[in-house]
């Protein structure tokens, strides 16, 4: 810290100098030196306490201010007790209606959100859209940015029909409010993509993307960050449709873009490299994708440090190549290298620590390792109940991978127990006849009839004997294996 700070930090005793400090802080903030504007806010906030008091109104802005500072630095913990603090003085001060305490609220979702809670930062987000519409309206553009915000976590919980419904229409009002061009509208249209394309529309999210980027072109012009990330993402849809070839052709032409137009170790240019990398993937030239992937390692852990997320990120993906090139060994390591990271940085029940401790089990099984699988599997089925709850479609996936690990080390009591959750899960979910409820029934059948349990493996099969009278080019591919034991078992029977 610079010298001068120091002394005016030793001799604060007036508002003025408290809030000279404070803009000296947001300069600090906004340049990207999080640690320095982190060490004048916790001074502000200690002369403001004992100036001003803690129920002040300037005191309670100086620990607003420390925790978006310690968001941005990932301690979400210290930014998760700070902004508690705040709301609860809010509620108290102000009311739980007060617009101040609306924008607490937001802060602390916002924390909720990168700490992987994503349940409860909906709850909270919901009880903010809730009052919002009361104190704002419907037509208020805060009460259209959290409805945005809302269908992400909606989203991201895997309610996608909701957030499609909730998106639409705060993209049809977002229209009126600012207009088709304006970037809040054309933000509502890219998330809107996102939902789609998680339902599986992609189609109708490639068209919707075209749109955005024509319109991205129009107002930003082709060589700006958002528009490349369209073209980006439009590269992205080819390659979901199957085109492979033309979306490798455009990511090289987005990629030379974000060269030219932000430098080789930019973090656009470096996200633009690794959809580069994907595409070489898809096309199967995995000996160039990893070269180019061990490049974009190498240059994440010297622009953004060796435990960033995007750096791991790259470590996972390199451990995907590993495997795709029969090269378990290095991709284990690899995988234990990253969970460690991930448990650190993000946290033990953090949406991407889990799923780092997933492909380590799968991996893990590889090696005949069943035990230590199990045990990773067991964890993130707790946490991902807790996180995410019962009901939530990883939550259930996490439950059959653990039903096939004890089937896996003979344990077929524990494994039923758990086939059975996941199949109630997915007919409550997804219905009696999606592909996953049915694999998932099948393979409770198995356990059932395992253990000499007839009459209940019996119930299970009556739910299964649609697929009998159903002709096979109906069905997905991956029903077809199934419905064909079917009609075996019951020609016996």
């Amino acid at each position: 810290m610079h010298s001068d700070f120091k002394n005016e930090l030793s001799v604060v005793g007036d508002a003025d100098t408290l809030a000279a400090l404070r803009d000296r802080a947001t300069a600090l903030w906004e340049q990207g030196d999080y640690a320095e504007a982190r060490v004048l806010e916790e001074n502000v906030l200690d002369q403001s306490l004992k100036l001003l008091g803690e129920n002040h109104l300037d005191t309670l802005t100086a620990m607003e201010n420390l925790a978006i500072t310690l968001r941005m630095m990932e301690n979400y913990t210290g930014a998760r007790e700070s902004e508690e603090g705040v709301l609860k003085k809010r509620c108290e001060m102000l009311g739980d209606s007060h617009l101040d305490t609306l924008k607490a609220m937001r802060n602390l979702e916002l924390t909720l959100s990168a700490m992987g809670d994503i349940a409860e930062a909906r709850a909270l987000e919901e009880k903010v859209l809730e009052k919002s519409l009361k104190i704002m309206g419907e037509d208020h553009p805060d009460t259209l940015t959290i409805m945005n915000n809302l269908a992400l976590k909606m989203s991201d919980m895997g309610d996608h029909v909701l957030a499609r419904e909730m998106l639409e229409k705060a993209l049809m009002k977002a229209s009126d409010v600012f207009g088709d061009d304006h970037l809040n509208t054309l933000e509502m249209m890219k998330n809107l993509v996102l939902t789609l394309s998680a339902m599986g529309d992609i189609a109708e999210a490639h068209v919707l993307e075209e749109k955005v980027f024509e319109k991205c072109q129009k107002v930003l012009g082709d060589d700006h960050p958002d528009t490349l990330t369209i073209m980006n993402n439009l590269a992205l849809k080819l390659r979901a449709m199957g085109d492979h070839a033309n979306a490798k052709g455009m990511m090289e032409n987005v990629f030379n873009k974000a060269c030219a137009v932000f430098g080789n170790e930019h973090p656009t240019t470096l996200a633009m490299m690794r959809n580069l990398v994907g595409s070489m993937m898809s096309l199967g030239d995995v000996v160039e994708a990893q070269v180019l992937q061990e490049e974009l390692l190498k240059k994440s852990q010297k622009v953004f440090g060796g435990d960033h997320p995007t750096t791991l990120i790259e470590i996972n993906n390199l451990a995907t190549m590993q495997i795709a090139l029969g090269d378990r060994v290095m991709a284990r390591k690899l995988q234990e290298e990253l969970v460690d990271k991930r448990r650190k940085v993000q946290g033990d029940g953090h949406p991407d620590t889990l799923k780092a401790m997933e492909r380590l089990a799968d991996t893990l099984k590889c090696f005949d390792e069943f035990l230590e699988a199990l045990k990773l599997e067991e964890e993130i089925l707790e946490r991902r109940c807790a996180v995410l709850g019962v009901g939530h479609l990883d939550t259930l996936k996490a439950m059959e991978n653990l039903a096939l690990s004890y089937v896996r080390l003979e344990n077929w009591e524990e494994g039923m127990i758990y086939a059975k959750k996941g199949w109630e899960g997915r007919r409550s979910s997804s219905g009696e006849h999606h592909p996953s409820t049915v694999n998932s029934a099948f393979f409770y059948f198995h356990c059932l009839d395992h253990l000499g349990r007839i009459e209940e493996a019996q119930e299970v099969l009556q739910s299964l004997l649609w697929l009998v009278g159903s002709n096979e080019s109906d069905l997905p591919p991956e029903l077809h294996r199934i419905r064909s034991i079917i009609i075996k078992i019951t020609q016996k029977d």
